[in-house]
């Protein structure tokens, strides 16, 4: 898909701000398909009778759905780099003792510039396939190395 395509929203039932921000942000860098997303809450927290708002995670909620899923995926991918997208995320992740590298969240003041910028200080403008890139979003499950 093609970042021209993000704003075409026949292409897409739903469009959610902060997740059109990661995913264009990912294909510009060219890393899209190295990459493995998920929630510090993988489910959609929003207000009581409004399913398409969002609100914040309880904490409750992120220890009882995000932590679990969170320990499956790093066991799986031990060497793959954790970024924390947002302080949800940094605070399950110091909680879980996780080594991280925090990235504003987009959804924040300035977040998506914040956002995009912190992620291409990641890759460190290394293109595609180089070993440094390689290094950082490495993602290959451990039993396919």
């Amino acid at each position: 898909m093609s970042s021209d395509e993000w704003g075409d929203s026949s292409k897409h039932p739903y469009k959610e701000r902060s997740a059109t921000i990661v995913w264009k942000a990912l294909y510009n860098l060219g890393i899209e398909k190295r990459t493995i997303l998920w929630n510090a809450l993988p489910i959609h927290p929003h207000e009581p009778g409004n399913e398409q708002s969002n609100r914040t995670p309880l904490p409750a909620e992120v220890d009882e759905f995000g932590k679990p899923a969170l320990q499956m995926l790093v066991k799986e991918f031990p060497s793959a780099t954790v970024v924390a997208i947002g302080k949800t995320a940094e605070r399950l992740l110091d909680k879980m003792g996780i080594a991280y590298t925090p990235v504003r969240h987009p959804a924040a003041r300035n977040g998506a510039t914040e956002f995009t910028q912190g992620l291409k200080s990641l890759v460190g403008g290394a293109p595609a396939g180089t070993a440094v890139e390689q290094t950082l979003f490495d993602c290959r499950p451990k039993r396919n190395r």
